[in-house]
């Protein structure tokens, strides 16, 4: 599902740039294909998005019932440094029995040339599926099959894709 400007665009840039020092605070400068915290201030922008009282009532709705937050985290993918991101469930990182879901939140203009989210469909109807360690030989993981349908998803900064974790 993708929300059109979920976020008000003039909050976006500096939104991604609490973010970017969020987690350059965190991880350090050293060039990486994914950088991610958990780790943010109380009462900043990025707090405030997280713990959004709308997004949860969001999560219900999408669900049909009571929710909770699980995980929260930002996080820098990187289009030049470390490779192509391989074909993953986020289930298989952190397993959640039952139905969850994630909020992908896009802070700059997705397109397949700089990292968009690409996803599956119809692949999270067979649960989580077997992992192995991407051939990157990096800490991701991938699924063990071949991919042959997949969509990108292309978004403008601002906007949300709302995904099962499987």
């Amino acid at each position: 599902l993708i929300l059109s400007e979920l976020l008000d665009p003039a909050i976006v840039a500096d939104l991604r740039n609490e973010v970017l020092e969020n987690v350059r605070l965190a991880c350090g400068d050293k060039p990486s294909k994914l950088a991610q915290t958990n780790q943010y201030l109380k009462g900043s922008l990025t707090d405030t998005l997280v713990n959004s009282p709308e997004l949860l009532r969001l999560a219900e709705s999408l669900l049909g019932g009571p929710s909770t937050l699980h995980s929260p985290f930002t996080a820098v993918k990187s289009a030049k440094v470390g490779g192509a991101f391989h074909f993953h469930q986020d289930n298989q990182y952190t397993f959640i029995d039952g139905p969850a879901l994630n909020f992908w939140i896009a802070l700059n203009n997705m397109t397949p040339g700089n990292g968009c989210l690409a996803v599956c469909p119809g692949s999270h109807k067979s649960g989580t599926h077997d992992a192995k360690q991407s051939p990157d030989k990096d800490e991701h993981q991938t699924i063990t099959y071949e991919v042959e349908e997949y969509l990108p998803t292309r978004i403008r900064a601002g906007d949300c894709v709302v995904f099962d974790r499987l």
